[in-house]
């Protein structure tokens, strides 16, 4: 492995880092931003079938009232067509 040995000023301070450390620095910030955009797209993916789920059970709220209300006209042209019989 081959060390070298950068230098950085702070405050007017030479100070010597070797740049093992920066590799290693860069490496955190590479799994660090991985991990982030990972995350992020876990949550998108997450809220977007949330998503459609709410809007499945609407269609399907929707379609069980228009099922509902189908059987309810049935159920009522049923007992008038009864009621119109005994009629004769």
């Amino acid at each position: 492995m081959h060390l070298t040995v950068t230098s950085t000023f702070y405050d007017d301070h030479n100070v010597t880092t070797p740049s093992i450390l920066t590799d290693e620095y860069s490496l955190y910030k590479e799994i660090l931003q991985f991990a982030t955009h990972t995350g992020v797209i876990i949550l998108l993916s997450v809220l977007i079938a949330v998503a459609c789920i709410f809007v499945l059970c609407g269609l399907l709220m929707k379609a069980e009232a228009h099922v509902n209300t189908s059987v309810n006209r049935n159920d009522a042209w049923l007992q008038r067509s009864i009621m119109d019989e005994g009629d004769f």
